[in-house]
């Protein structure tokens, strides 16, 4: 039952925020299992033998010695979490955040900046560390999707500033002012317990900001990613196996039919309907920001048929 819902929501297009959901939730919960094993049956001795012995593959170290032995965790970090509750709360941002991002920038624009944030402020993660006197001697590694899901709120801002959303369905607040907000408290916070996490989080805020900028002058930073993407898809997407046949007399029987109309209004509407496709497709992939002044008015004069 689980595993076949979970395969019908990997097989619906445009829908990248409930699959991101999914990964880091499935992503966590084997984390765990698997860490619980451990200490169960290899390690029972050891105290947080499971956090000890397996977090160091999947969590981003800013000793730059340590990321040449385990170079994938600049990625693995952006989908695993250890503490429910830190998963739990970035999940439900992705959520809140997700939704209006997929609908303003297209579903698979969403998950090449979810991918480009997170990268990205994972090095800048490490740059700091690396770089600034106060954390150079102070050893820190970082695990989850935050700074990931701040590229996605700051990016959303940047370009619709003045945009107002329902906060706790209670409170109404720009996007701008939730920015400032999510950015000054990282800020005040970067000296903190969990600096590295907050210097991460700014990370992402850089580059939402840098996308959001580039995407007003026409370009997009998350290309490369979504190509790739796309390119892995056409393996991993099923492809029909329904062959369709018509008989001599339903062959006949459509042509009859098709004779009884006006050639000029079948090609109307034929040509309507193939333009109307093409809207459709632009829209799921490049989200309604994107469709001209014509487009959107013919999508608004097929939607009253």
């Amino acid at each position: 039952m689980i595993f076949s819902e979970l395969k019908k929501q990997f097989q619906q297009p445009d829908n990248s925020v409930i699959k991101l959901l999914w990964i880091n939730s499935l992503v966590f919960f084997s984390i765990r299992i698997i860490a619980v094993l451990l200490e169960l049956f290899y390690l029972p001795k050891v105290q947080h033998a499971g956090e000890v012995f397996l977090t160091p593959y999947i969590q981003l170290d800013d000793n730059l010695l340590g990321l040449l032995y385990h170079p994938w965790t600049l990625l693995t970090t952006i989908f695993s979490h250890w503490d429910f509750m830190h998963l739990a709360l970035n999940m439900l941002m992705l959520y809140f955040v997700g939704q209006m991002f997929s609908t303003e920038f297209g579903d698979r624009r969403l998950l090449g900046l979810y991918i480009v944030g997170g990268l990205g402020a994972n090095v800048f993660y490490l740059i700091v560390q690396n770089v600034l006197p106060y954390y150079i001697e102070d050893h820190s590694v970082i695990l989850g999707a935050s700074g990931a899901v701040t590229s996605l709120l700051i990016g959303l801002a940047t370009v619709f500033p003045n945009r107002e959303v329902s906060l706790f369905l209670l409170l109404r607040i720009k996007f701008v002012w939730l920015a400032v907000i999510t950015v000054g408290l990282s800020v005040i916070s970067v000296t903190g317990n969990n600096g590295g996490g907050e210097v991460c989080h700014l990370g992402g805020a850089l580059i939402g900001f840098i996308f959001g900028k580039l995407y007003q002058n026409g370009t997009d930073i998350t290309k490369p990613v979504s190509s790739i993407l796309s390119f892995f898809e056409k393996f991993i997407k099923p492809h029909s196996k329904i062959k369709v046949s018509y008989s001599s007399y339903r062959q006949e029987k459509t042509n009859t039919s098709k004779s009884n109309y006006p050639p000029q209004q079948t090609q109307k509407n034929a040509v309507t309907q193939q333009m109307i496709d093409a809207i459709l497709d632009k829209l799921k992939v490049s989200g309604y920001t994107s469709l001209s002044k014509e487009e959107k008015r013919m999508l608004f004069e097929y939607s009253k048929q």
